[in-house]
Formats: structure tokens, sequence, C-alpha cells
């Protein structure tokens, strides 16, 4: 059973059917409709609801349509009711139009973005019959994403989608501009081989496909076409796993993934700059984000934090008595290990689902390390990455060495940690800026290489502001986002973030079983 919000579930599907437009989400009987009407996305059908085509899959009417209905305003009228900063619009297929139905798609957009210039579009479009100059036309408007699905591998298509052409399909995404984010998706469980789909991965990276979706067939009526097989979620985390290897810089794949979903989330951090006097409660709060964003409560979110007063954070398993002497707040955390937060310091941390940017954990801490020394190299700090061997995995924060530790002057200047719940990585390095911090390593009888961390004041001559450090850091990573044209936005925590890390703060002196509050 999918769990979802019933309540605002049906007040979208109020505002939907209100609003007399249409949706691939009804027309195509999606299983994740209860999902993403609850969290208020829906992926608007546009040029009518009979499509010219007869895909053995599909659950959409299928005839000859008789007009173009005029949907424009009854867009413009969902935006505003449902709030939407990102919006997929898909269509049927026209083969009755010359053009496929490109000039309606631009006119809706151009009327879209001249009321919202803001909002983010993704165009999930037919292959216009391989008519090129209206693709253009489209291939020329401003918007994000630029999908078109392969739906099925080829051997497939005269039997699936006798009226697709799968070269035709690959030469249109090939001609998507290079500034919009080229997406496909495939339906796996209708009698393709392993091979078949490997290979066309493969088809869809040769023409510099970047976000791929892989999902399970499923029957959406009797003259449908049969399931011949239903993939395992280790199948689908295998076929994630190859294409993240292929290239591709984002994969969702499971049963019940279909090409919208989760659309929203692609080039979008939330940063949360924090200023907090209990360093314990921000790490609970990290633990909290981390398990909501693993429920798909919270967008990926990168964080600034100044802890005051210094704060030790243990392990699941780590016993706690060597530690309550010392009278600083504690948190357990969900993974293992010892970290201390110190007074003054600025703390960054980022939450990310392992398959969005970059491609894996270690990858991850890499790009994330490189938004620091931008924002190192801002401050006049000359910043890089220590390139040491002795692990090639992220350990806990100060313990050992890691390949990708910022250094200066051949001295470390951030650790690292990383906690997984679910796929879900939470990550963050400390930037130290304190001058007693030997003194506050052998107080807490800690061992390691941790003493050759330096300080920023020995490196500037001086103790910069907070806010200078922050600034510098923001901008930092901002720049470095931009480069893969990922938004940062500026958020708050939320009500169910705040009561999560509640929960997991009031737990810190016990050793309850974590799971339960998954």
């Amino acid at each position: 059973m999918i769990e979802f919000d019933k309540k605002e579930y049906l007040k979208t599907l109020k505002i939907v059917e209100e609003s007399n437009l249409k949706t691939i989400c009804l027309e195509a009987n999606c299983p994740n409709r209860y999902e993403c009407f609850s969290r208020k996305t829906a992926t608007v059908l546009i040029l009518g609801d009979t499509c010219t085509r007869n895909c053995k899959y599909c659950n959409v009417k299928k005839g000859r349509p008789q007009t173009i209905p005029d949907e424009s305003e009854k867009i413009i009228e969902l935006i505003q009711k449902l709030n939407l900063e990102y919006l997929v619009i898909t269509q049927v297929t026209r083969d009755d139009l010359d053009d496929g139905g490109a000039d309606h798609i631009c006119k809706i957009v151009k009327i879209i973005l001249n009321k919202f210039p803001k909002i983010k579009i993704e165009l999930l479009i037919s292959d216009l019959n391989g008519n090129w100059d209206a693709f253009e036309k489209i291939n020329s408007l401003d918007v994000d994403v630029i999908n078109h699905n392969i739906e099925v591998v080829e051997r497939l298509f005269p039997s699936l989608r006798p009226e697709g052409n799968y070269k035709r399909s690959l030469e249109l995404l090939k001609k998507i501009n290079s500034k919009t984010t080229k997406k496909s998706g495939i339906m796996v469980g209708l009698g393709e081989t392993r091979e078949e789909l490997i290979k066309t991965f493969g088809d869809l990276r040769k023409v510099n496909v970047q976000v791929l979706t892989i999902g399970q067939y499923l029957k959406p009526n009797q003259n449908s076409v049969d399931v011949e097989k239903v993939y395992s979620d280790i199948e689908f985390e295998e076929l994630k796993k190859i294409a993240l290897e292929m290239g591709f810089e984002k994969v969702e794949s499971g049963k019940l993934v279909r090409s919208s979903y989760n659309a929203g989330d692609l080039n979008k951090i939330r940063l949360i700059p924090i200023i907090e006097d209990n360093g314990a409660m921000q790490m609970a709060i990290d633990e909290a984000i981390t398990i909501a964003r693993s429920q798909n409560k919270v967008p990926d979110t990168l964080r600034f934090y100044i802890f005051s007063p210094p704060t030790i954070t243990i392990g699941y398993q780590q016993k706690i008595e060597v530690f309550k002497k010392r009278n600083f707040p504690i948190i357990r955390r969900l993974s293992g290990g010892t970290s201390v937060l110190h007074k003054d310091d600025l703390t960054y941390s980022l939450v990310l689902k392992e398959d969005n940017l970059p491609n894996s954990v270690v990858d991850a801490y890499k790009y994330l390390s490189l938004g620091l020394i931008n924002g190192f190299n801002l401050l006049g700090i000359k910043a890089s990455h220590s390139n040491k061997t002795k692990n090639n995995y992220l350990d806990a924060c100060y313990l050992n060495s890691n390949p990708y530790d910022v250094v200066v002057n051949e001295k470390k200047i951030s650790g690292n940690a990383q906690t997984r719940i679910n796929g879900v990585v939470l990550q963050h390095g400390t930037i130290i800026i304190t001058n007693n911090l030997s003194e506050l390593f052998e107080q807490l009888e800690i061992k390691g290489d941790d003493k050759n961390i330096t300080s920023i004041e020995e490196c500037l001559g001086y103790i910069p502001e907070i806010s200078e450090i922050e600034e510098k850091m923001i901008i930092g990573f901002e720049e470095l986002f931009k480069e893969k044209n990922i938004v940062i936005e500026n958020g708050v925590l939320t009500d169910y973030e705040k009561e999560l890390a509640k929960k997991l703060f009031e737990q810190k002196y016990s050793s309850s079983d974590w799971n339960s509050l998954k």
C-alpha cells in the first residue's frame, strides 16, 4: 500500500477536476498519483485527451482528435491554486497536425513564462513525427528540461510502438540544445533482455541524455499487452547502478517510477544558514533532515551552522559514561564514530540522495569540498584537496584522512562525517576557527592525527567575522552549483523536521531503537 496524505490528495484532485484540465496522472492511470497529488504536484496533459497512436501499453484514449482546446488560462489557474514552482507539461501525440502540436506547446509555454517568469518547466514531448523544423521551435524555448521517453528497447518498437521509431527518438534527443537538461525514460517487464537494456542505456548516453527514469510496466487495462516479468527491488537497484556508472547524472529506478516522478527535485538545493546556540540540537536536526529526506519530505538541503557551545556526537553503540563527565551536550548518531563540534565553528552540511549530484558517496564529498575550497579562495586562503589515499571512503570526522579533505599549508582544515539512511547521505565538514584546538583535543582524549588541523586565524593573521566567512562560503557553493545549473534557494525547517529533531535530541542519553524514529 502506498503511503500518502489522503486529505491533501483529495484537495489536489478537486482542484484538478475543477480546472477541467487533463493530467497524464489520471488519463494514464498512474500508480503514483496518490503520492504526487498529496504533495501538490501533477503533470498537465495538453493538446486534448486523444492520442493518434496505438501503443500497446498505454491507457490514454486513442482515436482522431477533432480540435485543439485552449488550455493556457486553465494551466495558469492551476499554477496559482497549487502554488507550483515546477511544472511538468506533457502531450498526446498529434500526428494529425503537420507540426505535431509544436506551435500550441510554444504558445502555452510563452504565456506561462510571461505570467510566472521564475517557474521551472519540464516538457515531455512526442517525436513530432520527425518534423525537425517544428521541434526547433520547442528547442528554442526557455525551459529547464526537455524529456522524450524511449519507452522500450529497439526490438520491441514494431510490436509495442508501431508508429514510433527508435532511431527517430534518439535523433530528437540528440538535437536538444545543450543549455537544457535532456531526459528520457524506459519501461521494463515487456520481454526485453538485460543486454538490450544496457544497449539502450548506452544509446541514450551517446546522445548525451543526462537524466533517466526506469519503471516497471503495469498493465493499465484489459486491452493492453501483458506483463512479461516483474522486476525485483534488487534488479532495479542494479539497473540504476549500471546507468550511473555509464555516466547518467540522475537515475530514478523502481517499480512505481514514471517519467515525471520526483521531477521537481532535479536541480534544486535548499540553503539554510543557521546560527544556533545548541550544537547538539543542530546535530539532531542533521539526523532529522536525513530521515525526512529518505521519506521524500524535503528537497536536497545545504546548511551552514555556527555551533556553540562545544558538542560531542557519539556512535550508535558507543558507551556514554566516558563522555558524560565532560559536561558537554551529547547526541547519539544513527551511525558510528565520534566527532566534536567546537565553539564558534562554522559547519556546512549537504543532504542528498545517493543518486543525486554527484553519483557516489565519495564523489559527493569531493564535490561538496570543492564548494568549501571555493569559499576559502574567496577569503584569500589557498586551499586544496589533501589527495591522500589512505582511505577512499568517508570515515568518522577527524579520525582518518580522506583524499578530499581540505588542506591549507599541508594542514587539514576540515574533517568530514557521513550518515546513510535508506539511500540518503548526510555529509558535513567543519571549518576550524578556534585557537585552543590542541588543548580541546587533549581534554577529550581523542586519538589520531587531529592536532595537525590549523585555524583560519593562522592563515589570515586575524579572525574574520562569522558573517564574512558564512557569506564567502555560501558564494563559494553557489558558484560551484551554477556550473551545473543547480538552483540554491533559501528555506526554513519544516514542523516535521523540528518534531523529528526533538525526538532524536530527547533520546541523546538512551540506547533506544533508532529504527522506531524512521
